[in-house]
């Protein structure tokens, strides 16, 4: 179990659970644009809500594999729990802002999308150096 329990579920159980969540809901968002949203929106925004669907996939597989390898670390998972934090960010605002735009046709939303992919990136970047940090 990682050294940074809070109550209730542990960091890892967390980064398992959110990864089952985004994976999940991303086939649950691919159904709905290729059956439903198909019909009610434009080709060009049916495009966009399309792009966070594998964004989101990709970062629930990350965070599963993420939160098996906090399981099994007893080490310092500091780093993780930052890896996860980034990672959760960077869907929510990335792919959920993406959603949000097509939904509603805002531009505020499209302004939020940079910040998750930058979000996203700073997570892998963290987890390359931990990595690095680890082999020293």
């Amino acid at each position: 179990m990682s050294k940074l329990k809070k109550k209730g579920m542990g960091y890892d159980q967390w980064a398992l659970m959110m990864g089952a969540v985004f994976s999940g809901l991303s086939v649950l968002l691919g159904a709905f644009a290729a059956h439903a949203l198909a019909h009610m929106v434009t080709p060009d925004r049916l495009e966009i809500f399309e792009t966070g669907g594998p964004y989101q996939f990709y970062h629930g597989l990350a965070l599963l594999v993420l939160g098996i390898y906090m399981t099994l670390d007893e080490g310092e998972v500091r780093s993780c729990v930052r890896v996860f934090g980034c990672w959760v960010l960077g869907v929510c605002l990335f792919s959920g802002s993406l959603y949000a735009y097509v939904m509603t046709g805002s531009k505020f939303w499209v302004k939020i999308t940079p910040l998750g992919g930058v979000s996203m990136i700073i997570g892998w970047g963290v987890l390359v150096l931990d990595i690095l940090k680890r082999r020293s």
